[in-house]
């Protein structure tokens, strides 16, 4: 049995996808078991999740998304209900017993129809607040399932891996070996038809840095997991290896008994022939050698050109911080709304405070504007006497 298991980010997108999973246009998903959620569709799902990522804004993972899948033999005989104690017994075992989640058991894979196995969602913070920590959680993963399969009597993922794994070499192998040169889009095609799955991994600047095999029992193997000799620095000398095997053997470089005749008769003195140290030379595997030197020539030179023009892009990395960063922000002032919308920022004193002191402003406000209207009042009272001093004033400057 294998299990495995990731933190992501895209818990919508997962979820409707395992929902809605389909294989030559017929639907093969049945939910088998779920809780504490209550929505119909995905979205509604993980919006149920998101009230308890409001105290971790920095947290972009936020989902748990595992895959639980026991060999075609042990699931064989499986009921609904046993498909539901196994991936209950699952996030036991992992430590989500108190988490939200889903299960959703899909029939079949594209590769294999009869390969039934489990997909699981669950929120990374549990129904108490806490958030689960991802480190190693693939390893968890596995970890859990070997603990299944030894108490059912399953076979070990690490059987399962290793045979996976050869399976995988010896078809790149053959592949190596017939092919005229490396080409990676050749080498993805034609492992396709054999059954694997090629995945690239670019960097944002598109270059490709590497490469994952997906096994036909349905597991995705790292390249360097097959073998050192496999990873893309690499597999250029292992094919010219695989070649030189294979010639070699092809062309028969091998010393045969019986190959010479001898007349020296018996009892008569014969010298010792000189051993021959000359080397044997296949011109096929000459040419052959050469044009694989050059071939890695002409990759160092690129990448060469790409480490020049590398320079003068943009970094990358800077850009994904930024992206992270307004992220955050943004996640901030989320978080800041909801608790708005709820009143987690009202504070009853503060708004005592704030009523009082307007309505000392208003009353001021008020008192000014009744002593101005009585000092307008008393303006207009006096103004008789100042109209009288002042033609007084006038008179008198007169006489003089």
């Amino acid at each position: 049995m294998i299990g495995k298991g990731k933190s992501i980010s895209h818990g919508v997108a997962a979820l409707e996808y395992d929902l809605a999973k389909e294989i030559n246009g017929q639907a093969v998903a049945t939910e088998i078991a779920r809780h504490e959620l209550y929505g119909c569709t995905g979205a509604e799902m993980v919006q149920e999740m998101k009230p308890y990522h409001i105290d971790f804004p920095n947290v972009k993972n936020n989902c748990l998304r595992f895959e639980v899948s026991p060999s075609i033999e042990e699931s064989a005989t499986f009921t609904d209900a046993d498909w539901a104690e196994l991936g209950n017994d699952f996030m036991q075992r992992m430590g989500l017993a108190n988490h939200q989640y889903i299960i959703i058991r899909h029939s079949g894979t594209e590769s294999k129809k009869e390969q039934a196995h489990l997909h699981i969602l669950a929120n990374r913070v549990s129904l108490s607040g806490e958030l689960y920590r991802d480190n190693w959680i693939g390893k968890k993963a596995t970890e859990a399932a070997n603990a299944i399969a030894k108490e059912r009597n399953f076979v070990q993922s690490q059987d399962i891996g290793k045979v996976n794994k050869a399976e995988i070499k010896e078809a790149m192998d053959g592949v190596l070996k017939k092919m005229q040169g490396f080409d990676f889009t050749k080498f993805k095609e034609e492992l396709g038809k054999r059954g694997f799955k090629v995945r690239e991994a670019r960097a944002s600047t598109g270059k490709l840095n590497g490469y994952y095999v997906t096994a036909r029992s349905g597991t995705e193997y790292k390249a360097s997991e097959i073998g050192k000799g496999y990873t893309l620095a690499h597999i250029e000398r292992t094919q010219s290896k695989l070649k030189c095997n294979s010639m070699n053997i092809s062309h028969g470089n091998k010393l045969t008994p019986g190959s010479g005749s001898s007349n020296v008769k018996q009892g008569q003195y014969s010298p010792r022939k000189r051993k021959d140290t000359t080397p044997r030379v296949n011109p096929q595997l000459a040419v052959e050698l050469v044009y694989q030197e050059l071939k890695r020539v002409e990759v160092y030179t690129k990448r060469i050109e790409d480490a020049t023009a590398r320079k003068v892009q943009i970094d990358g990395k800077s850009l994904e911080s930024a992206e992270n960063r307004l992220k955050n922000v943004l996640a901030d002032f989320e978080r800041q709304g909801y608790r708005m919308k709820n009143g987690g920022y009202v504070d009853k004193r503060i708004s005592f405070y704030s009523i009082l002191c307007a309505v000392i402003s208003l009353l001021f406000a008020c008192f000014m504007c009744y002593l101005w209207t009585d000092a307008a009042k008393d303006r207009d009272n006096y103004k008789q006497y100042y109209e009288y001093y002042q033609e007084q004033a006038r008179e008198q400057k007169g006489n003089k």
